[in-house]
């Protein structure tokens, strides 16, 4: 159900591709699987997914739901990530961050079998990472700033993980407790582990930080002791005991005692007089670690659980290597990644070649290499072609070319009679007498708004005076009454 066959044979869960199951529970089973992107992207992540046959049950279905929203709001470098939850054809999963390590229930385990303990600084070291998780949770907000009210009510071995690194990360909000969660536990039912649980959780009282408080405390208590603090086989009445519980030192003489004291601190079964925060727990933890003459770090812890779980560490590089050779092999040509070609020393021809904004000009010199921005390319290419265009058109544009606005007008111009100039009468019978004006005249003037600036200057010039008479008897022939000649004007550009 929501399962597809993928590319490598094995099944499908929308975008994921799944490898191998790593362990199932009572409402879900866990996957390593492979998330796959365009361009060859691939990441391992775990897929945690809801049984087929409790998806019909809404309250389960809808506590799911309130788990993927609440963890959406938890990025800690200690807090396992959520990268994603969605519902394919009706199974309903979360895909997570994916640890390469072990829980510490299981290294609890192997030391125990192998005769070995945590060191009181070494247990010091992981609670601190686990407090500083829980610190961070407890003070989260959503999106709008609202705090979150957040207890995580599971708050054990089974659910801290310890990587090869050595780094702790805390995971399964599965029931934590929230003011935003949607589906709310009924009274009198108690969720969570028994032989970790605080006295108020066991008895169904409401609940608060100090309850997980308490139950990381039991962490410290058996990681710095080697045993479990309320047997192996946990009742009620061991939890619901009012006597306190027991001090570190009874089993350990040579315990620390300040950290024996952080320790019982955090195991009051009382809630009023516990340890109050989280933050005062990293405080008190960083404090005896100050003070602690041998110290540790996560590389220490990382080698421990490298030399432990030396078989699994192989196994699970083994199955890291072989699902990505699957994958690789199966993955379509249009998800190769690109890469660029090499150089090369070629000599001639001089060739240019241009491959995703790298400009390459291969000759008789050596190879230079030059980024180039496509945007620059362009806006300089712009620029060269309008100046181009210009100088084309300033240096070998014709006149004929010139269009119809930029040419001149041509205007007729009507001239006046010879008589308006010609001397009177009297003085045309005097045959050796030369022709003077005896005034000056010029022809009217048109109207501006007919003639070019060329034509308004031509006919502003003074006229020129007449010609003397010719030196035969003869009278002069009668003048035409009007002249129509056409004087061609000088082009303002063109003409020299």
């Amino acid at each position: 159900m929501g399962f597809s066959d993928g590319p490598v044979g094995g099944p499908r869960l929308g975008k994921y591709e799944l490898i191998e199951r790593l362990a199932i529970g009572g409402m879900g089973e866990v996957f390593l699987a492979c998330e796959r992107g365009a361009f060859g992207f691939e990441r391992l992540v775990v897929i945690k997914r809801l049984l087929p046959e409790l998806a019909k049950r809404t309250e389960l279905v809808q506590m799911f739901i309130d788990e993927a929203r609440l963890w959406a709001h938890l990025a800690h470098p200690h807090i396992v990530q959520l990268y994603d939850f969605g519902n394919v054809d009706g199974t309903y999963f979360v895909a997570m961050e994916y640890v390469a390590g072990q829980d510490l229930e299981r290294l609890q385990d192997r030391l125990t079998r192998s005769g070995q303990k945590l060191t009181a600084v070494q247990s010091a070291q992981i609670v601190l990472q686990i407090a500083r998780a829980l610190e961070f949770a407890h003070g989260a907000k959503d999106a709008q700033g609202k705090p979150l009210g957040l207890v995580h009510r599971d708050v054990s071995p089974h659910n801290a993980l310890i990587s090869f690194a050595g780094v702790i990360k805390l995971t399964d909000f599965g029931i934590a407790k929230s003011t935003q969660r949607m589906q709310r536990t009924q009274s009198g039912v108690v969720r969570g582990k028994l032989g970790y649980m605080a006295p108020e959780q066991v008895h169904g009282r409401a609940v608060d930080q100090r309850a997980d408080i308490f139950s990381l405390g039991v962490v410290l208590w058996e990681l710095s002791l080697g045993r479990r603090l309320f047997g192996e086989s946990v009742v009620i009445a061991d939890v619901l005991s009012s006597a306190p519980v027991a001090a570190p030192s009874q089993v350990d003489p040579n315990y620390p005692p300040a950290l024996e004291k952080l320790v019982m601190s955090m195991l009051v079964r009382d809630e009023t007089h516990r340890l109050s925060s989280a933050s005062v727990l990293v405080a008190g933890l960083k404090q005896f670690l100050g003070q602690s003459r041998s110290s540790t770090d996560t590389d220490e812890l990382g080698a421990l659980v490298m030399q432990l779980f030396a078989n699994e560490k192989a196994q699970l590089d083994a199955l890291e290597r072989s699902a990505t050779e699957a994958l690789t092999t199966a993955r379509p040509r249009h998800q190769t990644p690109v890469r660029s070609q090499p150089f090369t020393t070629a000599s001639p021809p001089t060739s240019v070649e241009v491959d995703t904004g790298d400009l390459l000009i291969e000759g008789f010199q050596p190879i230079r290499k030059a980024r180039v921005s496509n945007k620059a390319t362009i806006l300089v290419g712009l620029v060269l072609m309008s100046c181009a265009i210009f100088a084309y058109k300033m240096l070998f544009a014709s006149p004929a070319k010139v269009s119809a606005a930029s040419k001149p007008e041509w205007t007729k111009i009507e001239m006046p009679a010879a008589s308006a100039i010609a001397p009177p009468a009297a003085a045309a019978t005097a045959p050796s007498a030369p022709v003077a004006p005896t005034a000056e005249v010029r022809p009217p003037e048109p109207s501006r708004h007919l003639l070019s600036p060329a034509s308004r200057s031509h006919l502003t010039a003074k006229a020129a005076p007449p010609r003397s008479a010719p030196p035969t008897a003869e009278a002069p022939p009668e003048p035409k009454a009007t002249s129509t000649e056409k004087r061609p004007l000088r082009h303002p550009y063109l003409d020299p």
